[in-house]
C-alpha cells in the first residue's frame, strides 16, 4: 500500500473515531436529562447495543425500585411486567419518551424481533445515519477488519442463507489485499460478539448477524447486498429459512411478521402487503388462493396463531 493511501485511510479512521467519541459524549449529556431508571436503561443499551425486552423491563423495574426511598419500597406497587402485553405497554412508553429526545442526535431505540428466534424481541439503540458503502465507520474496526467483515456479509446474505461457517469466516483472510492472521480474524469475531453485532453459534459452527446489526445495517444490507425488505416491518430478510415468499409479487415476509398480520386480520381476508414490479399494491389473496400464498405457509405460523392449519 502506498504511503499516501495509508495516510488517507489513517486520517479517515481518526475522523470516524472522533465522530464516535463526540456521539458518545452527546449521549451521555442527553442521559442526564432523564430520571434514574431511564438513565440506567439507556446506559445498558449504550454498553451492550441491544437488550431482550424482557431483560429491559426487569432492569427498568429494578431501577424504579432503587430510585425509591427505603421506606417507600415496601408500600410501592411497582409493575411486574410478567405478561407480553404488559411488557409491550411498558416498552412503548419508554420508547416514546426516550426517542423524543434522542432524535436530536440522530439516535433512536427500536423494538425488533430476532430474525432467527421469533420468540425473542430486542430493544436496540440504533443510529439513524446511513453507513457508507465501505462501512468505514462501523464498530471501531480498522479498514482491513472492515474488509473481512464485508467478505462475511457477502456470504451471509448470499449462499450462506443467513449465516457463515466459522472456519470459512476465518479462512476469508486469504482473500484480503492485506492479509490478516487467523488469530486477528478470531479477535474480530470475539469483539463483534461481545458488542452484540454477531452471534457465535457453536452448536451449528456458524456466525450470524445479531438483531442489532440487522437494524443498524438495514439500509446497507438492502442497497449494497440486495437483501429483500419485509413489506410489513421494513427490515431486511436475513434468515432464509424463516420467511415466506408471495407467489405473485415475490416479496419475502418474515415468519413473525406474517404471524402478526394473521392475528391482526382475525379471520378476515389475508392479503399480500407487498408491491408489484410496477409499484402497485399486490393484494394477492393469501386466504383462499393457494397459488398465491407464500411458500411453506406452515413454517410462517407461530405458537399462539389461531389460523386453522388444516386449510
Amino acid at each position: 500500500m502506498s504511503e499516501q493511501r495509508r495516510h488517507n485511510r489513517s486520517g479517515a479512521a481518526e475522523v470516524d473515531n472522533a465522530l464516535v467519541q463526540q456521539t458518545e459524549r452527546s449521549l451521555q449529556t442527553l442521559m442526564s436529562k432523564f430520571g434514574e431508571p431511564h438513565q440506567r436503561l439507556l446506559q445498558s443499551l449504550m454498553d451492550q447495543g441491544a437488550l431482550p425486552t424482557e431483560k429491559a423491563c426487569a432492569l427498568f423495574r429494578q431501577s424504579l425500585r432503587q430510585s425509591l426511598r427505603e421506606g417507600e419500597r415496601e408500600a410501592a406497587r411497582l409493575p411486574e411486567y410478567r405478561t407480553p402485553e404488559s411488557r409491550k405497554q411498558a416498552i412503548d412508553q419508554i420508547i416514546n419518551l426516550v426517542n423524543d429526545r434522542l432524535r436530536v442526535i440522530a439516535f433512536r431505540v427500536i423494538r425488533a424481533v430476532d430474525d432467527f428466534d421469533a420468540q425473542t424481541e430486542y430493544l436496540v439503540l440504533a443510529s439513524q445515519r446511513a453507513y457508507s458503502p465501505s462501512l468505514a465507520e462501523f464498530a471501531h474496526l480498522s479498514p482491513d477488519e472492515v474488509g473481512l467483515l464485508s467478505k462475511w456479509l457477502e456470504v451471509i446474505m448470499g449462499e450462506g442463507r443467513g449465516s457463515i461457517d466459522q472456519i470459512v469466516a476465518l479462512n476469508k483472510v486469504v482473500e484480503l489485499p492485506n492479509r490478516l492472521s487467523r488469530d486477528r480474524a478470531q479477535a474480530v469475531i470475539d469483539r463483534l460478539a461481545r458488542s452484540n453485532w454477531i452471534v457465535v453459534d457453536n452448536d451449528m459452527g456458524v456466525l450470524r448477524l445479531h438483531q442489532r446489526a440487522i437494524v443498524e445495517l438495514g439500509a446497507y444490507l438492502k442497497t449494497q447486498l440486495d437483501a429483500d425488505e419485509c413489506p410489513l416491518c421494513k427490515w431486511p430478510v436475513v434468515n432464509a429459512d424463516l420467511h415466506g415468499q408471495c407467489a405473485r409479487c415475490e416479496c419475502r415476509v418474515h415468519r413473525h411478521c406474517m404471524a402478526t398480520l394473521t392475528r391482526a386480520v382475525n379471520g378476515a381476508q389475508l392479503k399480500c402487503p407487498g408491491k408489484r414490479p410496477d409499484g402497485r399494491d399486490c393484494g394477492a389473496d393469501w386466504s383462499n388462493d393457494e397459488n398465491a400464498a407464500p411458500a411453506s405457509p406452515m413454517n410462517l405460523r407461530m405458537e399462539g396463531d389461531t389460523t386453522d392449519e388444516s386449510d
